[in-house]
């Protein structure tokens, strides 16, 4: 039926609850699932806001906020893999999330 499965999660409790659907189609014959995470782009950019009153390197400034929301977000979908038994892909991207989505879907099309 299913070879790969996308989950894309914002780790809120509705995803959460998702995840437990996800589970299940092993036992359909699912392979692969790509947990994926999508930092908002604009949400980004309202963090980066500060730096600029503050006279910083902007560049810098998004580079370093960037590393640590991907960080973060690695950490939470490492524990989400442990949940599962499946063989995991683990997307991080930036932009704006059905956008994002749509192109990791196309990606995972056989």
């Amino acid at each position: 039926m299913f070879r790969k499965i996308l989950y894309p999660t914002d780790f809120s409790k509705d995803a959460e609850r998702g995840l437990e659907y996800v589970k299940k189609l092993k036992e359909v014959g699912a392979e692969e699932v790509v947990i994926m995470h999508v930092i908002d782009g604009e949400s980004l950019e309202a963090m980066v806001t500060p730096c600029i009153w503050e006279g910083k390197d902007v560049r810098k400034c998004e580079e370093k906020i960037e590393r640590k929301l991907k960080k973060d977000a690695r950490k939470r979908l490492d524990e989400v893999k442990k949940k599962m038994e499946f063989s995991i892909k683990i997307v991080i991207n930036i932009g704006k999330t059905s956008v994002e989505i749509g192109k990791v879907k196309v990606m995972l099309k056989d």
